[in-house]
């Protein structure tokens, strides 16, 4: 699964979930497929990176109402593959759980 079609399936599961804003969006077909996503949830700002060459999608989160640009990360999970996880990252990105 490309990057771009991950995303496309995350927020349509996102959308019947919570609502949420993107906040980053970068796409590097020519480089492992590698990726990343930002999103802003319930006061929280929720970092997606996927490393294509490790085929790993590591999930990260910020500290309460921190701005995007500045915030501080905290790793939340990481999963590997993406159209395996597209359900439970949506789920993690909705609720805030594994938080530490």
């Amino acid at each position: 699964m490309k990057f771009e079609d991950f995303r496309t399936e995350l927020e349509a599961k996102l959308q019947t979930i919570e609502k949420f804003e993107l906040q980053e969006f970068l796409y590097q077909p020519y480089s492992f497929g590698n990726g990343r996503l930002g999103y802003r949830i319930n006061g929280n700002c929720y970092r997606l990176t996927y490393d294509g060459r490790e085929r790993q999608l590591r999930v990260d989160s910020s500290e309460p109402h921190e701005k995007y640009s500045g915030a501080t990360w905290s790793e939340l999970r990481t999963f590997d593959e993406l159209s395996e996880n597209i359900s439970e990252v949506a789920q993690l990105l909705a609720t805030g759980t594994n938080k530490p």
